[in-house]
């Protein structure tokens, strides 16, 4: 089938895979594409781009997805293609509570089947369809990080077959994507048993999604040596279990962090634990401050990174003030980014961010609050007229510069620059640092003329040597990606 002149139903569509697709059908000439997505925000943002419709879906309810199908028919008429995309992943064996083993089976199975029972009799009745599933590799293979993962994957798999066995020959195609690891939201750099052959892009994904339906097979194996993995696990199964054995010992033995000195990167894999979802967007610095906590801790997560404070209900819903950061742990949310750091530090301790000796770890936090509280908060009543085209009274401005004044201070007598600023260790006041102090300084600079750190001269120093580690550097170059995108839609916005 050919995507041009189709109307499409993607899922899980504000991120990832999900969105790849979405702009990859739309590109390809779709006469319409239906972004689903929990999240609201995230899915109308990918339509606005994309010229499609937004409709917020959770897939883990038959009503939503019947709500679903309606509000694209009732936009463009009929479906053509209905991509079933939308997933989670909870890491964890027998101990992983039975409510996450209902929730897995609800959206990595029963979705799929309340997909179907809305558009496949109806594409039947029109003479052709496209129904896709997002299954994983995991679905063919196993993974030995999740149970309820795997699992679920497999029947994902299953019905993708049955559907294919009853409804293949009544014109409706199907198809089962099958990926190992993909570079979306999660994927923090390792990939665990799903990365031993490298990540893919999501837009490689949805190019080789494309290909595959044009071509009209069952089975979208974006990694080629998936199909080589199944060949030996039917020809030996014995051995084949072996081998996962194998890596299963590896996982158990991969619960301890280890850090590599040259290059002062991370390589984790924890045991059990939830999968988290960090919202939010690039450009916040205190969102980067939680990334770039995650991204040290070596925490598995999805990212978001679409969401913007907001008064709407979905949003406060999720977020009760409407700010960002927020995350999302088993359904629960957190904001207040430092409540999320605590969090993760106290979730998650296999690798520290505050020392352990009680004295040692409040001076950080009082680190943290002198950045946050007595200089960015202060210099953050300049950003709308320095960053974002408003004006600054000059009493405004005075009233700043004085308080501005007693916050640098205060942290020029309390930071240690050994090499970190609060001594020989990275610590969560880093983090807040490398989100924060930029921003004051640029903003000082831009309205009085003068850095706010002019006499502290082992700032620059200090930030240059963040900017050298890796997680650092990415936080950084998506920050300075977002700003010129936002940068170029003002001006567009402007001209038009």
């Amino acid at each position: 089938m050919d995507i041009r002149g189709k109307v499409a139903v993607v899922t899980g569509a504000a991120s990832g895979i999900g969105r790849a697709t979405a702009r990859r059908f739309a590109a390809g000439g779709a006469a319409g594409v239906v972004v689903a997505d929990l999240n609201l925000e995230g899915a109308q943002a990918v339509a606005t781009e994309i010229g499609g419709h937004a409709v917020r879906c959770d897939v883990s309810r038959e009503a939503d997805i019947q709500a679903l199908v309606a509000a694209a028919e009732a936009k463009y008429g009929h479906i053509d293609v209905y991509f079933s995309n939308a997933g989670v992943v909870m890491r964890g064996g027998l101990e992983t509570p039975d409510e996450i083993w209902e929730q897995n089976w609800k959206i990595h199975c029963m979705a799929h089947v309340w997909a179907a029972r809305a558009v496949a009799d109806k594409m039947v009745a029109r003479g052709e369809g496209y129904f896709l599933v997002t299954a994983s590799a995991a679905g063919l293979l196993n993974i030995v990080e999740s149970a309820s993962y795997g699992v679920t994957k497999h029947g994902a798999v299953a019905f993708a077959e049955w559907m294919a066995i009853a409804y293949g020959r009544k014109g409706v195609h199907v198809s089962c994507l099958c990926p190992q690891a993909v570079m979306t939201g999660m994927y923090t750099g390792q990939g665990g048993s799903a990365g031993v052959d490298g990540a893919l892009s999501a837009e490689q994904v949805a190019e080789d999604i494309v290909k595959v339906m044009a071509a009209e097979s069952f089975l979208i194996l974006p990694h080629a040596s998936v199909l080589d993995y199944m060949r030996a696990k039917t020809a030996n199964y014995d051995r084949w279990l072996g081998g996962m054995q194998k890596l299963y010992l590896k996982h158990e033995a991969g619960s301890v962090a280890e850090r590599r000195p040259d290059a002062g990167s991370l390589t984790i894999q924890y045991r059990g634990g939830p999968m988290l979802k960090l919202c939010g967007f690039h450009i916040s610095n205190y969102h980067n401050k939680v990334r770039l906590a995650l991204l040290e801790k070596g925490i598995a997560f999805e990212e978001d990174a679409t969401c913007r404070p907001s008064q709407k209900d979905e949003w406060i819903a999720l977020s009760p003030l409407g700010k960002v950061p927020a995350i999302v742990v088993d359904g629960v949310s957190l904001v207040e980014s430092q409540v999320i750091c605590d969090y993760l530090e106290d979730a998650y301790p296999q690798v520290p961010l505050y020392p352990k000796d009680p004295l040692a770890k409040a001076k950080v936090r009082e680190l943290i609050t002198v950045i946050e509280l007595h200089m960015e908060l202060v210099a953050r009543r300049l950003y709308g007229g320095v960053f974002f085209g408003g004006t600054n009274s000059e009493e405004a401005k005075k009233e700043v510069e004085r308080d501005l004044a007693k916050g640098v201070r205060a942290f020029a007598k309390l930071v240690k620059f050994d090499p970190f600023i609060a001594g020989k260790a990275l610590t969560m006041a880093d983090c807040s640092a490398a989100a924060s102090l930029p921003l004051i300084s640029m903003a000082s600079k831009l309205a009085f003329g003068k850095d706010a750190f002019e006499g502290i001269p082992q700032v620059k120093p200090y930030l240059k040597m963040l900017g050298e580690r890796p997680h650092f550097a990415k936080v950084a170059a998506d920050r300075k990606a977002a700003q010129e995108a936002a940068a170029a839609a003002a001006a567009a916005k402007k001209a038009g």
